[in-house]
């Protein structure tokens, strides 16, 4: 009976070692496969940036007070007011007038002040010409010029302040 006995329980040991194994396998069996998916991000419009560059000019100096012949340097900056990144191309400035005459901040012509008698230019560009979000480009320069006239008195434009504008294109 103790041969019987020992068989039962060998049995009964195999029975287990065997589940041990059949179990384990499975916990380590493992297949392959391949997949792919797709998605979309948004990258804002032109209408939905907010915010733009906006340029700032200092005080234009040396000479305080233009006469003809003479060159007045005006500094400027350029900031970035929007959420993000912004590149600017050449910068470009124009003298505002109404017809011939040229017209002050408020918008009011100088009258008797020709258009024709002043020069103006971007004399430097300022720098970074790419921007981060709310960055700052200076060292802009722009040169105003009061032309000499042999033939026409300029006494008009004597205390004026001509207005100009900075463009400043994406």
């Amino acid at each position: 009976m103790k041969r019987f006995k020992l068989s039962k329980k060998a049995a009964a040991v195999g029975v287990v070692v065997g589940l041990a194994f059949a179990v384990g396998g499975v916990a380590f069996a493992y297949v392959t496969a391949t997949g792919s998916g797709t998605g979309t991000g948004r990258v804002g419009t032109a209408s939905t940036v907010t915010g733009k560059l906006t340029v700032t000019v200092s005080a234009c100096a040396t000479p305080t007070s233009l006469l003809p012949g003479e060159t007045q340097s005006c500094n400027y900056t350029v900031k970035n007011t929007t959420k993000g990144q912004v590149k600017f191309t050449t910068n470009t400035v124009t003298l505002t007038k109404t017809g011939t005459t040229v017209v002050k901040l408020t918008g009011a012509k100088i009258a008797g002040c020709k258009f024709v008698w002043f020069t103006i230019s971007v004399a430097t560009q300022p720098t970074p010409s790419t921007l981060a979000a709310t960055g700052t480009a200076s060292g802009g320069v722009v040169h105003l010029k009061l032309v000499t006239s042999a033939s026409t008195t300029q006494n008009a434009c004597l205390g004026a302040h001509p207005k100009f504008i900075v463009h400043v294109p994406a």
